[in-house]
């Protein structure tokens, strides 16, 4: 009985830390998927823009 309990205790525990681990991962990817969005938009208006000002100074001559 004992080591039922003992097993049961630690089941409940491993499933606890285990939505806990979970939610953190959820939390960390949502941040990096933030992070990558927002670095590709800026890259995107940056680098869009690089190649704009590019181009017309190539025409221009």
């Amino acid at each position: 009985m004992c080591l039922k309990t003992f097993i049961i205790q630690n089941l409940t525990n491993f499933s606890i830390s285990k939505s806990f681990v979970v939610k953190g991962l959820y939390q960390i990817v949502g941040l990096l998927l933030t992070i990558t969005v927002m670095v590709i938009v800026w890259v995107c208006e940056v680098g869009v823009g690089d190649v704009n000002t590019e181009t017309e100074i190539t025409v221009e001559p």
